[in-house]
């Protein structure tokens, strides 16, 4: 059985035609589904960059918003929340496995910079990814591999960025970000929340932008055929979840974050 999670480049979890069963926190919710097709986005949105705040309600010029993104100022030392972007709002039957980078454009406000931002995810929205009891896992500029072009914040209209002069061109950013990789199904998009841990606060009229790079894998998912029903030759239970039969190759796929909990029993 394929893991569905692992550090090299962002490939399918599973072939064409094979089948997925969706979990959740307590385990499989759904399955078996037959992969009929899937297909790589190279990147997500205009200029491969996906709004996710834009402090005057507006993209910069070049850009794209496309609903759902936060506004307004964002005061230091607190948060905004992005709860619907329909940006990553899918067709029913559609599973999306992503992985992300955080990203800004325009200007920064003086005293802020990209390490001053932390960027939490939750999925499903009121379940927060990376979360231990005591402390909470977030993305941050500074444990991303730089992209080509990290020289300078995202280009405004009519201009290029500037390739660094030291940049390693050997390592695909995408496939250094594995541990951002989740997985989104149907027409639940996942809600973000970002902080402001500078002592500068962003203005409601701010020429600035942050929001993500994103390359993902789009699944079209069906219902396993009626003719393959032999195949579904092994019993799959995770959790607490009911029991499911699907083929012995069938692929595990989490389609939800799960909060710290204690087990009774389990130390």
């Amino acid at each position: 059985m394929k893991l569905p999670l692992y550090s090299g480049p962002l490939d399918p979890v599973q072939e064409l035609g094979h089948a997925v069963l969706l979990s959740d926190v307590t385990g499989i919710r759904v399955g078996p589904l037959q992969v009929a097709n899937f297909e790589r986005i190279p990147q997500l949105g205009r200029r491969g960059f996906l709004p996710i705040y834009l402090p005057t309600g507006a993209a910069l010029a070049g850009y794209s918003a496309y609903g759902g993104e936060a506004s307004g100022a964002l005061n230091a030392g607190s948060s905004i929340p992005v709860t619907a972007l329909k940006a990553l709002t899918l067709n029913p039957g559609q599973l999306l496995q992503v992985r992300l980078l955080l990203r800004f454009v325009g200007t920064f406000p003086t005293g802020l910079s990209a390490d001053d931002f932390d960027l939490q995810v939750n999925y499903p929205q009121t379940t927060t990814h990376w979360q231990l009891p005591n402390a909470g896992g977030v993305i941050n500029a500074a444990g991303q591999f730089p992209m080509a072009a990290d020289a300078n914040v995202g280009s405004i209209q009519g201009t290029n960025q500037p390739l660094p002069g030291a940049y390693p061109a050997t390592v695909d950013p995408i496939t250094a970000a594995y541990q951002t990789e989740f997985f989104i199904v149907g027409q639940t998009p996942p809600a973000f929340t970002l902080f402001n841990n500078g002592s500068v606060a962003v203005g409601a009229t701010a020429a600035f932008m942050v929001g993500l790079n994103i390359s993902a894998i789009s699944y079209k998912l069906m219902a396993w055929p009626e003719a393959l029903a032999p195949q579904a030759t092994r019993t799959f239970v995770l959790g607490t979840g009911k029991p499911f039969s699907a083929p012995p190759d069938s692929v595990i796929v989490p389609v939800a974050a799960f909060p710290p909990e204690s087990v009774n029993g389990i130390v």
